[in-house]
């Protein structure tokens, strides 16, 4: 892909980006997933979706969620983005897991590498969505000035953004759980 020409001083390149899509069946997934993540010991708080033995990839097979979770919010965002990228050839999962955070716990600033999009489903929180969104996907930090804060978006929404985009959670002030994944996405030449 290549930016068209420009005589202005200043090229925008596609970059971070943000999309947030409201699952309508958010209560539905809800009913079905909160009570099996709240079963489990705190420590299996995470679950790659590629361990054969994986239960909770196992438990999103069983009950047919991956599409809703994963590939339908990834599929709207690639077709809602206001620039052209190739035709998406295929979406592949590479990790799946949820996150169990009691009061106090936070994730600092990350990224997740070897992905094409990242996304978050804010299975359930019970305050303002509390993760903050950092103006570039890239380890210079004078970039990561620029936050964007997403206590607006609530609860039932996934939000999906280049996996090289630096994000973090604050401390959670309730319980909050959220599912979250890395996709690849191969495209068509």
């Amino acid at each position: 892909m290549s930016i068209e020409s420009s005589t202005s001083d200043l090229v925008l390149f596609p970059g971070p980006f943000l999309y947030k899509k409201k699952l309508q069946s958010h209560d539905e997934i809800k009913e079905k997933l909160l009570p099996w993540i709240t079963q489990r010991p705190v420590e299996s708080c995470y679950d790659n979706f590629n361990d054969k033995s994986g239960e909770f990839g196992d438990y999103l097979e069983l009950h047919d969620l991956f599409s809703e979770i994963v590939f339908d919010p990834v599929a709207s965002c690639i077709e809602s983005l206001p620039f052209n990228i190739p035709d998406v050839d295929d979406i592949n999962l590479q990790h799946i897991w949820y996150n169990n955070y009691k009061v106090g716990e936070s994730h600092g600033p990350h990224v997740h590498a070897d992905a094409t999009f990242s996304g978050v489903y804010l299975l359930h929180v019970g305050e303002e969505n509390n993760t903050i969104f950092f103006g570039a996907g890239t380890s210079n930090t004078a970039y990561q000035n620029f936050s964007y804060d997403t206590k607006h978006i609530s609860e039932g929404s996934v939000l999906v953004f280049p996996s090289d985009m630096y994000h973090c959670t604050e401390p959670a002030q309730d319980n909050r759980i959220t599912i979250s994944f890395n996709v690849t996405c191969t495209f068509f030449e």
